[in-house]
């Protein structure tokens, strides 16, 4: 009786350290394979732009440009930035929220009195949605 509970409790043992191993596994690629947020800083002719768009992910195609009509370009240094990890570099930004638990996550941060909120399916512009897919630039005018 004593070896017949012996061997079960082995048994649980094992596929209990086997479904931990499979979980830890799925929540490492969860984590680390989808991408991040990268924001590039630069000009659109004398306005800000901000080039946003996912890294490091296989789909690639989720990338935003955004024009500030009333904002000079010689105002903030330009630069690439990945979000959030180097968000206290970008002069002139303010980061207020990000979540990146499951990777690439969610990134809030303000730019001139803008809140710009960047999500996997959307981009929230001062509480207005931009889609990913729309090929034309977003421009905001102060």
């Amino acid at each position: 009786m004593k070896k017949l509970r012996k061997s079960h409790v082995l048994v649980y043992l094992l596929v209990g350290i086997s479904v931990l191993l499979v979980f830890i596994t799925g929540l490492q690629f969860l984590l680390t394979e989808r991408g991040h947020w990268e924001v590039e800083i630069g000009n659109e002719g004398p306005h800000l732009a901000l080039t946003i768009r996912l890294v490091g992910s296989e789909s690639g195609s989720q990338r935003r440009l955004i024009v500030f009509k009333g904002i000079e370009a010689s105002g903030v240094p330009s630069g690439t930035f990945k979000l959030p990890d180097e968000a206290d570099q970008m002069s002139g930004i303010r980061m207020t929220s990000h979540d990146i638990t499951l990777r690439p996550g969610r990134v809030m941060f303000e730019l001139q009195g803008h809140e710009i909120d960047i999500m996997e399916r959307i981009i929230l512009i001062d509480g207005v949605p931009c889609g990913w897919d729309e090929p034309s630039p977003i421009e905001i005018v102060d």
